[in-house]
């Protein structure tokens, strides 16, 4: 199911929180945004539903509720790029390098970003991998030339590989 059905499926009720959640994130107050959306997935739990409120726990700093939350969103909506890119980066935020590496390359699999290469390439050069770490800001500026933060690492990783 798409969003787009999935949101046509709601209530006209839980399309008003939607939309009440999405104001309360537009002005930072990811705690109720998490309140709202909690009254929605207790009458209709939806995988984009879960995504949303993973989302606002993610920015909240609640990494854990957000894992749980990417769980059932990609449980409900497996190929979605972007609810493995957010669960990566907060499995990245716990320290869970290898869980992270898995939902960012799965996320590549179903739609190529120069964000998730440059997600990636940062991981394998805190891990001392820098020739790997290259070639993942390299496949960033394939997709994005003008991608700031991988021209910007690439040239520091070259520098710092040629000795100079």
């Amino acid at each position: 199911m798409t969003i787009n059905e999935e949101l046509s499926a709601l209530s006209p009720e839980s399309v008003a929180l939607m939309k009440l959640a999405e104001e309360s994130i537009a002005l930072g107050r990811f705690d109720d945004a998490v309140s709202i959306y909690d009254q929605i997935i207790s009458c209709e739990a939806t995988g984009y539903v879960f995504a949303k409120r993973g989302f606002a726990r993610y920015e909240s700093g609640d990494f854990s509720g957000a894992i749980f939350d990417f769980d059932q969103a990609v449980s409900l909506r497996p190929m979605s790029p972007v609810t493995l890119r957010y669960r990566a980066m907060a499995k990245e935020s716990l320290d869970d390098l290898e869980g992270a590496m898995r939902d960012y390359r799965s996320s590549l699999v179903f739609k190529e970003r120069a964000e998730t290469h440059c997600d990636i390439a940062m991981i394998l050069e805190y891990q001392g991998l820098e020739g790997q770490a290259i070639a993942e800001f390299q496949a960033a500026l394939i997709i994005d030339p003008g991608n700031e933060l991988a021209r910007n690492s690439l040239a520091k990783l070259k520098t710092s590989s040629s000795g100079c």
